[in-house]
């Protein structure tokens, strides 16, 4: 999942802002991009089964960022990062085959 993204391209990492990432070396992990170097905010274990699905939800308010995964009502990643502030949502595969489904975006209440 890409966030607070900008001048997005074709290409690992072909744009700015903030990426989710699930590796299936057992990894869930935060980083940003500035359209040349990635810098890993946080990386967690977490444990990924082959054809399972997972939910994946961030909370951006400010520069706090929140990651949840599945039905969890505490962050697995939880950093402040003031990089970037605006940009697009999206969602990317790389080198992976993926299934994405209801994908939402909402303002904070």
């Amino acid at each position: 999942m890409i966030f607070r993204a900008r001048h997005v391209g074709v290409g690992m990492h072909n744009m700015v802002g903030y990426e989710v990432l699930l590796d299936q070396a057992g990894y869930i992990r935060l980083q940003k991009t500035d359209g040349v170097q990635c810098t890993i905010l946080e990386k967690v274990p977490l444990k990924i089964e082959v054809n399972n699905g997972y939910t994946v939800r961030v909370g951006a308010i400010g520069s706090e960022i929140k990651v949840f995964v599945d039905e969890a009502s505490q962050p697995v990643i939880h950093v402040h990062d003031e990089a970037y502030t605006s940009g697009q949502v999206g969602l990317k595969a790389d080198r992976a085959h993926m299934i994405f489904s209801h994908l939402t975006v909402a303002k904070p209440s």
